[in-house]
């Protein structure tokens, strides 16, 4: 893992979460996942994906993550509603 200390913040409005599904070289799936969204970090440590690379602030607040993981380690929710 990576760390990087940066000096711009991102505003909420840009806060975003991009999930790539894509086969490595045995046939895998695989996700990777980059975020800037504090809430789906925290989803994606706890749920034990790589984190390969992490930036944050200089007053040591997060910035963005990049994650990989088996593409079965993501689930969707199926709103009812």
């Amino acid at each position: 893992m990576t760390k990087e200390i940066v000096s711009c913040k991102l505003t909420p409005a840009e806060r975003e979460t991009i999930i790539n599904i894509f086969k490595d070289e045995n046939g895998v799936d695989i996700i990777e996942a980059e975020t800037t969204r504090p809430k789906d970090y925290h989803r994606m440590l706890k749920a034990k994906w790589e984190l390969i690379k992490l930036q944050e602030h200089k007053d040591g607040s997060f910035v963005s993550a990049l994650f990989t993981a088996r593409a079965n380690m993501l689930t969707f929710r199926t709103n009812k509603g």
